[in-house]
């Protein structure tokens, strides 16, 4: 697949959700209603899945 013919919704998609994730889990941690601790438990539970 060329970059020509590619939807561009395929392409920003990914980027958009990682911006938003990111976004979110900086704005929590910076008002303190997010730990270290909390990150890691998602984390293990959403890779034991």
């Amino acid at each position: 697949m060329t970059l020509q013919n590619m939807d561009p919704v395929y392409f920003l998609t990914p980027i958009i959700v990682i911006g938003f994730s990111v976004g979110l889990v900086l704005y929590l941690r910076l008002r303190g209603r997010f730990s270290a601790w909390v990150l890691l438990t998602s984390l293990v539970a959403y890779g034991g899945r």
